[in-house]
């Protein structure tokens, strides 16, 4: 029955459908997991595979074992590839893992570092790869996932921290801000007595400052301490005394003017004595008791004539010449 044409289609038709069943009866049966679901980028997560039935199998193109596991590391989310083989069939197969990406903060600014007291401040910032954002102010927390600034009234030094959270929370990263509130200068005292003094006598300075990083005493320009106190003498008229302090954002002075009475001593000239006299006769010379009486005299009348002078002189001279002063000139002329 063979030689029938009808037989042979019939034994052609077995044939196939014999290959068929056991192609189907060894086909290669692959199966591949992660040991998680999801992985953090450029974390490394376990793959394990096994293939029955199979003499050979490929992972992404390369042989490997038909039964193992491997360490794999992603930088994102890709499919891997197992094809198994033997000789009768084939099978592939497709398995991922959900690479979380890591969460960045591309720029977070305020527009000042340093503000005064109730001044505005205005923060901005830019995230990548963040599905939440919280802001921090002083520890007070802030939705920010869908905003990309924040404006606040400062009255004291703040912290700002951005916080951005990556996708289920796997980590997060964070930046900080610290914009400080800078008080007023103030000069609680600056004085200098007395305001009124005669050339070469001291006079004592005295403050007390708040708040300043810089004290300078003027006309000097030395730099002095928060408070404090020190003598000097002024030898000009008048004498001008400032203190500057300043910090970051603030400057404050004070000046006090001294007026300083300048004295002027007149050069003094001396009586000439007079020329001894001449005697031709012992008898008529003079005893040296006598020369000693008119000595005397003579000192005590230059001394006399200097106490005057130095009195005179050393009073304050006014701005404006009186009558006493114009005497005083008469008097040094003569």
């Amino acid at each position: 029955g063979y030689q029938k044409k009808s037989s042979r289609a019939g034994f052609y038709d077995y044939k196939l459908a014999l290959k068929e069943a056991l192609t189907e009866s060894y086909k290669p049966v692959v199966k591949a997991h992660f040991a998680h679901e999801y992985v953090l980028q450029g974390e490394s997560v376990m793959f394990s595979w096994e293939a029955t039935d199979a003499t050979h199998l490929k992972m992404d193109g390369r042989d490997v074992a038909v039964a193992g596991q491997e360490e794999l590391r992603f930088q994102q989310t890709r499919p891997i590839w197992l094809k198994a083989r033997n000789e009768f069939s084939s099978a592939e197969i497709c398995v991922e893992v959900e690479v979380v990406p890591l969460p960045n903060i591309n720029s977070f600014s305020a527009d000042a570092l340093m503000v005064k007291e109730g001044q505005l401040v205005t923060l901005r910032w830019q995230t990548q790869h963040a599905k939440r954002v919280r802001l921090y102010v002083n520890d007070q927390e802030i939705k920010a996932t869908r905003i990309a600034e924040y404006k606040i009234d400062l009255h004291r030094s703040t912290k700002f921290r951005l916080v951005a959270h990556s996708a289920r929370d796997l980590t997060s990263t964070e930046e900080t801000i610290d914009v400080r509130v800078i008080p007023p200068v103030f000069i609680d005292r600056f004085t200098v007595s007395p305001l009124y003094v005669i050339q070469t006598k001291e006079v004592k300075i005295d403050w007390l400052v708040r708040n300043a990083t810089s004290i300078r005493l003027q006309p000097d320009g030395n730099e002095v301490n928060a408070s404090g106190h020190l003598k000097d003498r002024p030898n000009e008229n008048p004498k001008t005394y400032r203190l500057v302090a300043r910090n970051e954002l603030y400057v404050e002075q004070r000046e006090v003017i001294v007026n300083v009475f300048l004295v002027q001593i007149p050069a003094i000239k001396l009586p000439v004595p007079p020329p001894l006299p001449v005697f031709n006769n012992l008898a008529a010379m003079p005893r040296s008791g006598q020369i000693r009486r008119t000595t005397q005299q003579i000192q005590q009348q230059v001394a006399a004539e200097l106490d005057e002078l130095i009195t005179l002189a050393t009073q304050p001279k006014p701005q404006k010449p009186g009558r006493w002063y114009k005497l005083f000139i008469d008097r040094i002329r003569l």
